[in-house]
């Protein structure tokens, strides 16, 4: 297991919603959504459009949470961490381009798939010290090659 995560996990919802939401590799929004309870109506978009409940949550998704019986409204963007290019699996692209953000490379402006900054670069940090380093390289590099120590 990767430190904090667990295969199994519970979703508790508080009166202050957070932010964003960490969820596990290959997540799909159906195991959310059933986490969350029948108290709750969820909506989870990618780029604006509806996905379907077989689809895998990647950095970058939005999840809309309503609740039945308050009626109170949450909005929360999913992070995969390790999951920088947004596709939903923490692979050699991910880690190749945390490279490059560590060595201090810019993105192209016309590449939205990996950013120094925004939730790409919070599913980046896996150890969450607010910084890309060579920890979070490591981490992302457990993850890819399966360790579990």
């Amino acid at each position: 297991n990767f430190e904090g995560f667990t295969d199994d996990f519970e979703v508790t919802i508080e009166d202050n919603f957070a932010e964003t939401l960490p969820v596990r590799e290959n997540t799909t929004a159906s195991k959310y959504i059933t986490a969350l309870g029948e108290n709750y109506h969820v909506t989870v978009k990618k780029n604006g459009s509806k996905v379907s409940e077989n689809t895998t949550l990647c950095t970058g998704m939005e999840i809309l949470i309503v609740n039945k019986t308050t009626y109170q409204v949450s909005t929360q963007t999913v992070v995969v961490y390790g999951d920088v290019n947004g596709d939903g699996v923490v692979d050699l692209v991910d880690m190749l381009q945390l490279r490059k953000v560590h060595a201090g490379w810019k993105a192209p402006s016309n590449n939205e798939s990996y950013k120094k900054e925004g939730i790409y670069a919070v599913a980046g940090d896996m150890n969450n010290d607010d910084k890309i380093d060579m920890v979070d390289l490591l981490k992302v590099r457990k993850i890819i090659a399966n360790w579990t120590n």
